[in-house]
């Protein structure tokens, strides 16, 4: 099943670009259409089929309207999978530093929770307590990149399914 969209466009340029707010314009908006139909798809995002439907003054409406339209998102939709493709990397980079800096950090802090605990000047309950204090910071040193790998990847992959389905969503235009 095709799940419709349907946008009130004062202008064609509304489609990429925020207007603003105009209390006069018989269909007020802040949020560019584009971004109105990603935010559609999000909610829908188990969907697989999607139409848009631009409604739009009369007097904008060209013959060659609807494949320019096709075109302009095609090429938005491009660069938005390349920029999520971008930030899959970038997060993965930064998901394996932090992880090699988590672990020699985690070796430094469990090297000095066996030392504490063997340290024979200290009273037991302070050895215990130094020792359990510095094996959780190590632990928790590893939360970041346990993260980064387990759920970070998720936003951009989900753009990328997003703006994949953008790329070939039906547009119609029809006049006000």
């Amino acid at each position: 099943m095709t799940h419709q969209i349907t946008l009130y466009l004062d202008d064609i340029q509304h489609l990429f670009n925020a207007p603003g707010f105009d209390l006069s314009a018989a269909h007020p908006r802040t949020v560019s259409g584009i971004d109105t139909i990603f935010a559609h798809m999000r909610l829908h995002l188990k969907q697989h089929d999607f139409k848009a439907t631009l409604i739009l003054p009369s007097e904008q409406i060209t013959p060659d309207l609807a494949e320019r339209v096709h075109a302009g998102l095609r090429i938005y939709a491009r660069q938005k999978i390349e920029q999520a493709d971008q930030e899959l990397a970038s997060r993965h980079i930064l998901g394996t530093r932090s992880l090699l800096y988590g672990i020699g950090f985690l070796a430094v802090c469990l090297l000095i929770a066996v030392l504490a605990q063997q340290a024979t000047f200290l009273p037991n309950w302070l050895s215990g307590l130094i020792s359990n204090a510095f094996t959780i910071i190590g632990s928790v040193s590893l939360w970041h990149p346990a993260e980064s790998f387990l759920f970070d990847w998720f936003p951009p992959t989900r753009d990328k399914l997003i703006y994949s389905r953008v790329e070939k969503m039906d547009i119609e235009i029809k006049a006000a």
